[in-house]
């Protein structure tokens, strides 16, 4: 009676991988209990976005720089 639980396995909607269900982040609001994109996905679009606020962060600050 002692039988393992089946792996849970996912496809992230971003890269299409299929991946254990531990590289998805835990979401109450989806069905299987985890979000659509896999972490690394998720820390890949944080990191550009970030990157784009920053390219924005400068450019909105560029003319303010040389308006003395």
């Amino acid at each position: 009676m002692s039988s393992k639980p089946e792996a849970v396995v996912k496809v992230c909607q971003q890269c299409q991988e299929e991946k254990p269900a531990a590289a998805f982040f835990p979401s109450p609001l989806h069905a299987d209990g985890f979000t659509d994109r896999c972490k690394r996905c998720v820390f890949e679009r944080s990191r550009q976005e970030q990157a784009r606020r920053e390219k924005r962060a400068q450019h909105e600050a560029a003319p303010l720089q040389g308006s003395r």
